[in-house]
């Protein structure tokens, strides 16, 4: 792990670079300072790979601090801090040998690019094959705690998610061809079946051909396709009436589920709900509480060894019969065939 010292005397934005996630780039936690004397002071104690320092400091500017470090014979990957009307500085900063330099505010995504620049830039420093580290920058990026800051961006209906993504493919370019698709497609994988477990019923709010495109699609447009739905559908939203109502059928799908049931519970009339149902999903509610209680009925098929006519009651349908119906009408089959289908592609 590369060494970090950071530079500022903003006491808020010295916790904010610390808790960004610098070990996903190959740095350290960095330490801190708040002044250039201080800066110094570490830099003349300890080896620091990164120096990254805010042009505006308490007891003197930017460059004179860079022409301090220089007259000190350190010799560190510094990146400057500016505002837009520092502009002027960060030029001269760029003379003076600096490594980068960013303009605030600035996005992480940005921040995190700069730092794969960078510690391209230490390696090369210390003879490492490029091709190698980039690589393993690559298969950092697509670590689990890079696929869980996705998550957090997808379903918090961050604008940056998309970005984030691209960034992330991007990233991965310069892994073998096999391998970066492979390792593309798990991390995919593992946010749908994260987005399936936080909203499964969302599933039951699309075509089934449409779900089939997606899980043969590539990166971007399976990531896009999440992200239309959480748009769509109010998913980021813990407010939102449509998310609330989706998830009153969720959890009260082995009982008799009525639209008037659903719309009570939230204090809404049943007409206005049905309403915004249809028109926020293009789907009617009684079809679509009906394909909610059929996939329920798959997987207690599948899982469970209780009796066609236990289920069906289970799911609110006193007489089996037209349970079959409806099972037979939705899958192609009747429960037991099902049932059968689903113990020989298991077992044998």
């Amino acid at each position: 792990m590369y060494r970090v010292l950071v530079l500022d005397e903003d006491r808020s934005a010295r916790y904010v670079f610390r808790r960004f996630p610098w070990r996903r780039f190959g740095f350290a936690v960095p330490e801190a300072a708040a002044s250039g004397q201080e800066a110094l002071e570490w830099l003349g104690e300890k080896k620091i790979d990164l120096l990254v320092a805010d042009i505006r400091l308490p007891d003197m500017d930017g460059i004179e601090f860079l022409e301090a470090v220089q007259a000190k014979g350190e010799h560190v990957c510094t990146v400057l801090l500016s505002s837009y009307r520092d502009f002027s500085y960060a030029q001269q900063g760029i003379r003076l040998g600096v490594f980068d330099y960013l303009t605030k505010p600035f996005s992480a995504e940005a921040f995190g690019s700069l730092l794969q620049r960078a510690a391209i830039f230490l390696h090369r420093q210390q003879g490492v094959p490029t091709e190698t580290m980039e690589k393993d920058t690559a298969r950092e990026f697509l670590s689990s705690e890079h696929q869980e800051r996705l998550e957090l961006l997808l379903f918090s209906g961050s604008p940056e998610f998309l970005p984030a993504c691209r960034q992330l493919q991007q990233t991965a370019a310069v892994m073998p061809p096999d391998e970066r698709r492979l390792m593309l497609s798990e991390c995919m994988d593992e946010i749908c079946r994260s987005f399936d477990r936080r909203f499964p019923w969302v599933r039951n709010l699309e075509e089934d051909e449409g779900s089939a495109a997606v899980v043969a699609a590539d990166f971007m447009t399976r990531a896009g396709v999440l992200f239309s739905q959480v748009r769509r559908y109010e998913l980021a939203d813990a407010r939102s009436l449509l998310r609330a109502l989706c998830e009153q059928v969720q959890s009260t799908l082995e009982h008799d589920v009525s639209l008037h049931d659903a719309a009570a519970a939230l204090g809404i009339s049943a007409d206005y709900a049905g309403r915004l149902f249809k028109r926020r999903t293009g789907v009617n509610f009684a079809a679509f509480v009906m394909r909610m209680k059929m996939e329920r009925g798959k997987e207690l098929l599948a899982a469970s060894k209780a009796r066609n006519y236990e289920i069906s009651a289970r799911l609110g349908y006193s007489n089996p019969d037209y349970f079959r119906q409806l099972f037979k009408a939705y899958t192609g089959m009747t429960p037991t065939e099902y049932r059968q289908l689903y113990r020989s592609r298991t077992f044998h």
